[in-house]
């Protein structure tokens, strides 16, 4: 998992309503509110792989 702050890309930074997750096989997938500060450009601030067991 990847996440940093919309702060250190010296954008302008607004704030998201949500995140939305697709799972495979899903369609519309999942949404989370929350208020989130990100870049107002397209910037990758969060990243999430596949999840595995030890």
């Amino acid at each position: 998992m990847l996440f940093t702050s919309a702060g250190v890309y010296g954008c302008t930074v607004v704030t998201a309503y949500g995140l939305r997750a697709y799972l495979p096989g899903t369609g519309d997938g999942i949404f989370a509110a929350a208020a989130i500060p990100v870049c107002e450009r397209n910037v990758s601030l969060f990243s999430v792989g596949p999840f595995r067991t030890p």
